[in-house]
């Protein structure tokens, strides 16, 4: 039985829920992009809202 990395899933699955819940509420974008911990991206939101 092959070894499956759980946390990789969750963080998989975490993800697309959360990329999911940002197609719906694009102005509370800023806020998941900090939950998702990638602080790094806050100038390029203005990209991805386009």
């Amino acid at each position: 039985m092959a070894e499956i990395d759980i946390d990789a899933l969750a963080r998989k699955s975490q993800k697309a829920r959360l990329l999911a819940w940002l197609r719906h509420k694009p102005i509370t974008g800023l806020q998941a992009w900090k939950m998702l911990g990638i602080l790094n991206y806050k100038g390029r939101i203005h990209d991805l809202r386009r």
